[in-house]
């Protein structure tokens, strides 16, 4: 059975291991083994849906650290300045 990737060079994907960039290498049995660490990236059909949830999980998940940064600075703030 032949992946829907096979033969795709993709040019902006990037290795998780180490970071190499898969820039011109083939997509063989729906993988690409990175040639500096020797591991395998899967690759596979994601739906739109799929990435927006994720992204909207991103946004929340910044816009909670930089909340809680925010009131940990108001309350260091208020201890340094109460005598």
């Amino acid at each position: 059975m032949t992946h829907p990737f096979d033969g795709v060079r993709p040019r902006h994907a990037i290795c998780h291991h180490c970071g190499y960039q898969f820039g011109g290498l083939e997509i063989q049995g729906g993988e690409i083994t990175c040639p500096e660490c020797g591991r395998t990236t899967r690759f596979e059909l994601v739906s739109r849906a799929d990435e927006l949830t994720r992204l909207r999980r991103r946004i929340r998940r910044r816009r909670r650290i930089v909340g809680g940064l925010a009131v940990l600075t108001l309350v260091v703030l208020l201890l340094l300045l109460l005598p």
